[in-house]
């Protein structure tokens, strides 16, 4: 019951951070609260699966006491791998928030849900099967990968039913990319930088390929976004698992 209610209250967290970067964005820049908080636990939460990750490779490498440990076991090189991830994550999930479309909030809900769940799954099957303390590092990527494929066809389903082709694709490209920019929420500030260049290289690349009477290409390229950002929603939402459980600990192997 303990690990069920940890495992909800980082989902709701999650959730939370997001709903509240989404709302504060039209204010501009002070969504970055919510979305610092974001990624100061996702930093927290791969840190430590790398951590184990990387202490496992010296443990069975290494010999007992060898002075070489901390080249592979090191806090440094753990923490340049979780920084490098969630500077991926974090801004496109921003990114994403900034250009929601109706019914999206319930994918997103969707995909966090779907990815605890499987990696509590993932997560207590390997206890069983590897040491208990490795297990989250084990389970952490395959779980974000699984619940990533999963919703992909659920994303492709709703891009063809749900979500048209925007319209500002019909045009020109600076008319393309001046109609993009205007459905962004926030006017100003390093957040709208941040989208406005993700927004342009996106909406550039829509133009292109309707352009080349590909007629699949813009919704394959939509299809490939969604896949990434289902790829680092679920990657967030692990890693505040990891943390807020308190897994990968000496004595992570509490019911």
């Amino acid at each position: 019951m303990r690990r069920a209610a940890r495992a909800g209250g980082a989902v709701l967290a999650v959730l939370c951070l997001l709903a509240a970067a989404r709302a504060l964005m039209p204010l501009g820049d002070r969504a970055l609260v919510p979305l610092g908080v974001l990624a100061a636990v996702t930093a927290a939460g791969l840190w430590r699966t790398a951590a184990l990750r990387r202490g496992a490779l010296a443990d069975a490498v290494l010999r007992p006491g060898s002075r070489l440990r901390w080249m592979l076991a090191g806090r440094l090189g753990s923490g340049l791998v979780a920084l490098g991830a969630t500077t991926l994550a974090v801004p496109l999930l921003a990114y994403q928030l900034a250009t929601l479309r109706p019914a999206e909030p319930l994918l997103i809900a969707g995909t966090t849900v779907l990815a605890a769940l499987i990696f509590l799954w993932f997560e207590n099957r390997l206890r069983q099967e590897a040491r208990p303390r490795l297990a989250p590092a084990l389970a952490a990527r395959p779980s974000a990968v699984c619940a990533a494929l999963v919703m992909v066809p659920v994303y492709a389903w709703a891009g063809w039913a749900v979500w048209p082709l925007p319209d500002w694709i019909a045009g020109g490209i600076l008319a393309t990319l001046d109609g993009a920019l205007q459905t962004l929420p926030m006017r100003d500030g390093l957040l709208h930088g941040l989208c406005a260049f993700l927004l342009s290289a996106e909406a550039s690349g829509l133009w292109l390929l309707g352009q080349l009477d590909f007629a699949a290409g813009p919704s394959v390229l939509i299809l490939l976004r969604q896949a990434l950002v289902g790829l680092a929603l679920a990657e967030v939402t692990v890693a505040a698992l990891v943390l807020a459980m308190g897994l990968g600990r000496e004595d992570g192997n509490e019911g």
